[in-house]
């Protein structure tokens, strides 16, 4: 008699790989992008109401053109880029006069810290906008969320809004410039003062 194969095919059976679930999401290939997520049924209700709304029968086949109409909406809304194109746009056939008491009109002494949305939006796109802040290894902060406008020269002392002084950062590296200035015992005390004012 001989001896029992050692071989790994004789003692167990092949296995069989198994067949991969079908999926109804498109293979990602060049300029397609797959998204997945959950949300709530408020989420849900609001994605249903858009599309009655559109007009569009079976939302949940159709939901690349429904969300993609709700980011337009959005972004027609909120984004300073889109504000200064419908701005200029405005402002296309005014004279340079009419542009410049517009402008006056709507800033206030240079006492007050407000900027004139004309002069944000264009500060917003100069800095291109994203964060201006450079380390000192020379690599620009990448932040494009939540950015702030930043006096170059503190306002706190030069009483100045005028625009080539001004930039955008983000909330961290504005925060870290006036801790520079102003010392971070003071702007923390300045914080909480803001927080105890708001709270009821």
């Amino acid at each position: 008699m001989s001896p029992p194969s050692s071989s790994p095919a004789a003692n167990h059976p092949p296995v069989e790989t198994p067949k991969s679930s079908p999926t109804i999401l498109q293979p990602a290939r060049p300029a397609i992008f797959n998204f997945r997520f959950s949300a709530d049924k408020e989420f849900k209700d609001k994605f249903v109401r858009l599309a009655e709304v559109m007009g569009v029968e079976n939302a949940q086949k159709n939901m690349t053109e429904i969300l993609g109409t709700a980011l337009d909406i959005a972004l027609e809304k909120k984004d300073p880029k889109k504000k200064l194109e419908r701005r200029r746009k405005r402002q296309s056939g005014a004279t340079a006069t009419s542009r410049l008491n517009e402008v006056t009109e709507k800033d206030e002494p240079t006492k007050s810290r407000y900027i004139a949305s004309e002069v944000s939006e264009r500060v917003h796109e100069r800095d291109g906008y994203q964060c201006a802040y450079v380390g000192l290894d020379g690599r620009r902060c990448t932040a494009r969320v939540g950015l702030q406008i930043d006096h170059k020269k503190p306002f706190g002392i030069f009483r100045s809004n005028d625009e080539a002084d001004l930039r955008i950062l983000c909330a961290s590296h504005n925060l870290l410039e006036a801790e520079r200035v102003y010392g971070p015992a003071f702007i923390h005390q300045k914080i909480a003062e803001q927080r105890k004012s708001r709270s009821p």
